[in-house]
């Protein structure tokens, strides 16, 4: 089911430059999600979002936006990432490759739209095929589906820094490139 949240549009713009959007967009995912029919609905249930078309746009969100302790050893390891796929304005499957690019949150990097970061060396880099990506499935995040990916890093690329973005790069089947804007997220207290 839809439900009426467009992933990439204006509310999640807001929310992942930060700042008061933040609270609109948590009263109008309420009232979405408790007015729309159907939308509490099998919120668990893990498949891979149905959409015809090849995808057209990728919107990243890093869900908490904090490093996360995910191997249960000490100290915090990775971060969560959401990625939504659509076509036209409906949901689409992820039937390319992705790639996940991790930059320092650095004077150089501040500002640069996602095509400048990804002319850049990151710090760390996952990729992923199509059947990978397919067990990363969820409708965790608002009951939309979309997959759910954990980026762990090690000594080589743990970031530096106490701010972070990481930047999808999605290739289609037909080669054709797509980047999400850069989802940020802090290093957190270690």
């Amino acid at each position: 089911m839809y439900c009426g949240y467009r992933p990439g549009g204006m509310v999640t713009s807001r929310l992942l430059r930060g700042g008061h959007g933040a609270l609109t967009f948590g009263l109008v995912l309420a009232v979405v999600m408790f007015i729309t029919p159907g939308c509490g609905e099998n919120s668990n249930q893990i498949t891979p979002p149905s959409g015809q078309g090849e995808v057209d746009t990728i919107t990243l969100l890093a869900n908490p936006p904090v490093a996360l302790n995910l191997d249960g050893l000490p100290g915090d390891d990775g971060v969560r990432m959401y990625l939504f796929c659509e076509s036209g304005k409906n949901s689409a499957r992820a039937n390319g490759s992705l790639e996940m690019l991790l930059y320092e949150y650095t004077n150089f990097t501040v500002g640069k739209s996602a095509a400048d970061l990804t002319m850049t060396i990151p710090r760390g880099k996952w990729t992923y095929s199509a059947e990978t990506l397919k067990t990363f499935a969820t409708k965790e995040m608002y009951n939309v589906p979309g997959y759910k990916i954990g980026l762990l890093w090690d000594d080589r690329t743990k970031p530096r820094s106490k701010r972070v973005m990481v930047v999808a790069r999605y290739i289609c089947p037909s080669g054709k490139v797509i980047l999400s804007s850069p989802a940020n997220f802090s290093m957190g207290n270690e």
